[in-house]
């Protein structure tokens, strides 16, 4: 048995060899080699901690981490189903402990486990054989958080404050990155705002210029936070002013001026309704002994009603005041009274009086700024004896007959005033055969 297998061996070897090329030539019709094109290919990352164990960041450069095209070679039918399948057939890594020196690790491209058997070749172009990076050292930084308002309040109003909830930032990366970042602020709309607002923004990273930075560049312990914005109504309303104390005689206060003489606030609807002025106290204008104007500054912020601030928009653009109060001397002048232009009232029952004839005058010399003591008419003025208000000053009970000289109280424009008493005769007496014997012309 063992003779015949071995029988003829040589054209048995030539038979098998016709019929494996026969068997190698039907697949290659069936199933011929063949080539596709795989494009996008995002590249992992291998073994990444062996950078950050070092306080170490790294950055991949120029997208070398996305393969933009690799040839693959393999079986016909193999290259279709993986194409049907797509990218997720292709394996492409690299893995960061193989770093260089200059920066650039090894790609490695594969077929998944199902298909790398039967792939015969996978082709990239040298320019994408090897993943660039650029490594530096990490560090970190704080910052505080400015909030950035956008826009203008409503008109009649203002803003009073903008505050963040958590006024300090945590940034963390690489140190040519985050040295790029010279502040950290949230931007908080108050466009036609009439009252307080409030929401929660997102933490913007700026360089020294102001520009925006890729916030993607760094890492942020928080990446948002609640902002708020106080907003108050404003009203303009004036100054008033109040003196103590007395100028020296001869002299009077002619009026108060200020500079400004009104000024902007600021506070809630409800204060500022309720506000009509601001009053200066008394006791700042002290005129005691004062002959010539009196000049004070101040910073009416110290007298100002609780709830209250200086406006933003004062027109004066400052809270410091300026009084003035006018004071100016007196004149005297002296003006000759008729007598018929003092009458006498009170008189007790049962008494009679008699006076000076009409045509007799009196001197009453008055006291008061020009202008007031100008517009008097010495036709004018009258006067009046009130011989009760003369009894109770004296202590008496009864009138005492004769002729007594009582004072005259006139009715004065105001501002004016009487320089001494002016006294005009009264006699007193009871009936008829009295008068006749106690009356003298």
């Amino acid at each position: 048995m063992m003779k015949k297998i071995f029988s003829n061996w040589g054209w048995k070897l030539v038979a098998f060899l016709i019929a494996f090329g026969l068997w190698f030539v039907v697949v290659l019709i069936e199933n011929p080699p063949g080539e596709i094109t795989f494009s996008n290919i995002s590249v992992q990352l291998l073994n990444t901690d062996s950078l950050t164990n070092q306080d170490k960041v790294y950055e991949v450069l120029e997208d070398s981490d996305l393969l933009e095209s690799i040839q693959v070679k393999g079986p016909t039918n193999i290259l279709t189903e993986m194409k049907k399948q797509g990218n997720g057939t292709i394996i492409a890594t690299a893995d960061v402990s193989n770093l260089s020196e200059d920066g650039t690790v090894p790609i490695k491209v594969s077929a998944i486990s199902q298909y790398a058997s039967e792939i015969t070749d996978i082709i990239l172009p040298e320019k994408e054989q090897k993943l660039q990076l650029f490594v530096e050292n990490k560090i970190s930084k704080n910052l505080p958080v400015q909030v950035i308002t956008e826009g203008e309040v409503a008109e009649g109003y203002q803003l009073d404050r903008a505050t963040a909830a958590q006024n300090r930032i945590e940034i963390s990366g690489g140190e040519s990155k985050v040295n790029q970042v010279a502040s950290a602020g949230v931007v908080l709309s108050i466009a036609g705002s009439e009252s307080d607002v409030s929401t929660t923004e997102t933490i913007q990273l700026y360089d020294a210029e102001g520009n925006i930075l890729d916030g993607r560049l760094v890492k942020k312990n928080i990446n948002s936070v609640q902002v708020s914005a106080t907003v108050l109504a404003t009203k303009t309303v004036p100054l008033e002013y109040q003196t103590s104390g007395t100028v020296t005689a001869g002299y009077q206060v002619t009026g108060i001026t200020s500079m400004p003489d009104s000024i902007m606030i600021a506070g809630s609807e409800n204060v500022l309704s309720s506000i009509t002025s601001i009053i200066l106290p008394a006791e700042l204008l002290d005129v005691t002994g004062a002959t010539e104007d009196l000049e004070r500054d101040y910073n009416i912020r110290s007298y100002l009603p609780s709830g209250v601030q200086i406006a933003k928009n004062n027109p004066t653009g400052t809270a410091n005041i300026t009084v003035t109060v006018q004071i100016e001397k007196e004149i005297q002048r002296t003006f000759k009274i008729q007598a018929g232009n003092i009458s006498v009232a009170n008189v007790p029952e049962g008494v009679h009086v008699r006076t000076a004839e009409d045509y007799q005058v009196y001197d009453l010399t008055l006291g008061g700024l020009t202008e007031d003591i100008a517009a008097i008419n010495e036709d004018t003025l009258t006067g009046t004896v009130d011989i009760s208000a003369w009894m109770n000053s004296e202590g008496l009970t009864e009138v005492p007959l004769g002729r007594h000289y009582l004072p005259v109280s006139f009715s004065l424009p105001r501002g004016v005033h009487e320089v001494n008493v002016t006294e005009a005769w009264v006699e007193f007496y009871k009936g008829a055969e009295e008068a006749e014997s106690t009356l003298q012309p």
